[in-house]
């Protein structure tokens, strides 16, 4: 085999496969270079450069890029404290709609809910359109979003998920500054559905629910007894400062939980302006003792999301999560 001179620095390890020490300026014979070696050939003359050996990495990690990774990815965070009740991305089969959509030609964005998305039973993880306004939502699959739409006041979706203390939370986006967002739990506002119109239940079977509000200026949570004509129990309410923008995204979480014999509500806000969440809006409401049969919402109940919004308008919503507490 040839052989080729090799610059280095005396006293340093040979490369594997050299038969002879290396010494400034000495002949030796190279046959194999050694794994993180840089090898340059130039002039007949062999460098060898870098032959500080690599680092060995513990088990579980590999080398790359000369730094030691794990084998494997690491896993996502852990969900928040509490059992994931409902998830959009999950619940809603945006794959099955993306497919829909497809088969139709021009294939549009949307698919258009106008009645029930899903299967009308108890804790079906449906959700239905509701209220004043002829409300209807589009499912977007690309970007998971729901579009809630109609011509005014209390267009809403009903989402078939039993709860009692719980924590809702998504992304929202108001079209303007003259409607709000709501959010209402621990809900049986519709229980009356499932029976004949002869054949209603007592209106202490139908409780009308914890609510939960955000507009550009203000944020409150009343209580409703029971539909149509029972009252409200005032809640907590509060100014915003700044105040919010229309079309733009921002985040709630909207918990509520028994305490003292009493319903204790947080709203927080996320302003997407790297702050994170802060709380807007707490305190804690007495309802009537009808609120605190936690059997009857685990047997039936659900959530839902309104748009107050008099003169019909769009609310945007995604990542829409609700947690047991």
């Amino acid at each position: 085999m040839a052989t080729a001179k090799v610059l280095c620095k005396v006293g340093t390890s040979k490369p594997k496969g050299v038969k002879s020490k290396i010494k400034d300026g000495t002949p030796v014979q190279v046959i194999q270079d050694v794994s993180g070696v840089r090898t340059v050939i130039a002039e007949g003359v062999v460098k060898i450069e870098g032959t500080t050996p690599p680092p060995i990495c513990p088990p579980g990690q590999h080398l790359e890029n000369g730094v030691c990774v794990p084998d494997t990815p690491p896993p996502p965070p852990p969900p928040p404290t509490g059992d994931l009740l409902y998830d959009s991305n999950r619940d809603i089969d945006w794959a099955a709609i993306t497919a829909e959509l497809q088969t139709k030609d021009p294939v549009p964005e949307f698919l258009k809910v106008d009645d029930v998305y899903g299967e009308f039973k108890p804790n079906g993880k449906y959700f239905r359109c509701k209220a004043s306004g002829n409300p209807r939502a589009y499912l977007y699959p690309a970007t998971k979003t729901i579009v809630l739409e109609h011509d005014g006041k209390y267009g809403r979706l009903y989402f078939g998920v039993c709860n009692y203390a719980s924590r809702l939370e998504g992304e929202f986006m108001l079209d303007s500054c003259s409607n709000k967002l709501s959010l209402k739990s621990r809900n049986r506002h519709q229980y009356g559905d499932l029976f004949p119109k002869d054949e209603q239940p007592p209106n202490t079977k139908k409780q009308g629910g914890q609510g939960g509000s955000i507009g550009c200026s203000e944020t409150d949570a009343d209580l409703e007894i029971y539909h149509d004509g029972g009252g409200e129990v005032s809640g907590p309410q509060e100014s915003l400062s700044p105040k919010l923008e229309a079309n733009k995204w921002f985040k709630v979480k909207f918990s509520q939980f028994d305490k003292d014999g009493k319903i204790h509500v947080i709203i927080e806000l996320d302003r997407n302006d790297g702050e994170g969440f802060a709380v807007i809006n707490e305190g804690d409401l007495k309802p009537p003792s009808q609120f605190f049969n936690k059997a009857e919402f685990e047997e039936w109940s659900e959530f839902w999301v309104r748009y107050n919004a008099d003169n019909g308008g769009k609310l945007y919503i995604k990542n829409l999560k609700m947690y047991k507490l």
